[in-house]
Parts: C-alpha cells; structure tokens; sequence
C-alpha cells in the first residue's frame, strides 16, 4: 500500500520510534461540522467529514496490515 508523503518512514524513524506506540484509542467529536481527534498525548486534528471518512478507511487498511505483519493486535487483550 501506497502511503502519502514520501517522508513517512524517516519521520517514523526521527521522531516517533514505533516501539512507543499508543496503546489507547483516539477520541473523537464532532465540532462545527468537522470530526475532532483529541489525544493520546495532546494529538489534536480536526477534519473534515470527507477526510475523516478516507481516514478512517486507510487506518481500517493499516491496522489489518499491521496485524498481519506482526502477529500482535496491539490491544493488550488475550
């Protein structure tokens, strides 16, 4: 899968080391018709219902890739 922007790995690498992933789920609300992301730690964005959509789909994509890839769901639940 294709992922936009070509300096998605170095910035993965330089600035967020994947071995700190999240463990908690974002939160979302909606705020004058754009979805809202609130946390964890202090991540913010608001998008539009498009753009939220589109999101949505690609870390639905993500995730079942990231599963497949290492074998761990990441919920902390057996």
């Amino acid at each position: 899968m294709a992922v936009p922007g070509a300096d998605w790995r170095q910035k993965t690498e330089q600035g967020f080391p994947v071995s700190d992933a999240f463990r908690e789920a974002m939160t979302l609300v909606v705020a004058d018709g754009a979805v809202v992301i609130l946390g964890p730690d202090g991540m913010s964005a608001a998008l539009t219902p498009d753009a939220a959509e589109e999101s949505a789909r690609r870390l639905m994509v993500a995730a079942d890739e990231a599963r497949r890839c290492c074998d761990s769901s990441g919920s902390g639940e057996d």
